[in-house]
């Protein structure tokens, strides 16, 4: 009845994340093209206000959640944030 039901904990985080939507930045702007090494980067509303100059980071961690949610070879995997 209910398909939320049979998700993993991985596609739960992921949809949560997206569902407060995402934009990317316009590669229109030399100065964004050198920050960002020419690449389309999306930024992720949920962490807009908390996180400043860390998109590249957070596509990161994005990537690896929608591999494992989409039960690949990254929902085997441990994520390990190491920081301060």
């Amino acid at each position: 009845e209910n398909p939320d039901i049979a998700k993993h904990a991985h596609k739960r985080l992921y949809d949560a994340i997206r569902s407060q939507g995402v934009r990317e930045i316009s590669d229109e702007d030399p100065r964004k093209r050198k920050i960002f090494d020419n690449e389309a980067v999306r930024v992720y509303e949920y962490f807009d206000k908390e996180f400043f100059g860390m998109e590249s980071v957070i596509e990161k961690i994005m990537r690896f959640l929608k591999g494992a949610s989409l039960r690949g070879e990254e929902s085997r995997q441990v994520l390990l944030l190491m920081g301060p």
